[in-house]
């Protein structure tokens, strides 16, 4: 479907119309849901998200055993970073999303001896992509400590 359909459809509605396919879209639609509690939503409900999705992140990088740990789910967390995003409306947010991320992985790698050039690799893309956040909306402030942590410890494997 064209953009040019959708739009003819959406201006062919009238006012009470469109709220009620607005409503429809989003009890049918999870991404759609999703969207507005972003773009709409408080800031308890955004940080409910990002706190859910931090917990996720820990969770790959979870392991029982200090001799032969697991290795980290990083395709999971790539998959999981991207999926917020796509939603993030906040830059600060997501930077302190890949921020936490860097920090559970370097953490993982001092605690458990685990250093993997795939884990070398996502940290250095994940750096890389918050860096550039931070450096484009002058956040260098706001995340200072995190960063100088991140800077001295990437280093010591």
């Amino acid at each position: 479907m064209k953009n040019t359909s959708v739009s003819k459809y959406i201006n062919s509605l009238s006012q009470e119309e469109l709220q009620k396919e607005i409503l429809m879209l989003l009890k049918k639609l999870p991404a759609v849901k999703e969207y507005y509690k972003m773009e709409l939503g408080s800031v308890t409900q955004r940080e409910q998200l990002y706190k859910k999705a931090k917990v996720e992140i820990a969770k790959r990088y979870a392991t029982k055993s200090y001799r032969r740990p697991r290795k980290p789910r990083i395709q999971k967390i790539n998959k999981l970073l991207t999926e917020m995003k796509k939603k993030s409306i906040f830059d600060h947010e997501m930077v302190d999303l890949y921020l936490f991320d860097l920090e559970s992985c370097i953490k993982f790698s001092m605690e458990y001896g685990v250093i993997t050039l795939v884990i070398q690799n996502h940290i250095d893309q994940v750096y890389k992509k918050a860096d550039a956040i931070i450096r484009e909306n002058k956040l260098q402030d706001m995340f200072q400590d995190r960063i100088n942590w991140i800077e001295e410890n990437q280093f010591l494997f």
